[in-house]
């Protein structure tokens, strides 16, 4: 009787260090963010913006990249890991997005 407490309390340990390893993995993963800033000059310019956005989500979503959209006077994206930051400051096409995305993320 005595033995198999000790294999059910072992068993119980082992499964409760398991379970904060994997919490912990979970939190100390760097969030990953895809900003969008349509404050450009150009009407055509913010729609092609918009319009990239739109054929990254897909990808984004996957991935479990967020996706934000800022209005100000910035034009562009802005690629972000934890602390670090890629600021692009142009228009660029979903297919052109996902590529840097995928190079700057480490993603397939």
């Amino acid at each position: 009787m005595v033995t198999e407490c000790k294999i059910i309390v072992i068993a119980f340990v082992t499964l409760a260090i398991i379970s904060i390893y994997e919490i912990s993995a979970k939190a100390t993963e760097e969030e990953k963010k895809i900003i969008y800033f349509t404050g450009c000059e150009n009407a055509e310019v913010v729609s092609d913006i918009e319009n990239s956005i739109k054929g990254v989500a897909y990808y984004a979503n996957e991935n479990n990249i967020l996706i934000n959209k800022i209005a100000r006077k910035k034009c562009g994206y802005m690629l972000i890991i934890g602390n670090r930051k890629k600021v692009l400051k142009s228009a660029l096409t979903d297919a052109d997005l996902i590529d840097i995305c995928k190079k700057y993320f480490h993603t397939k």
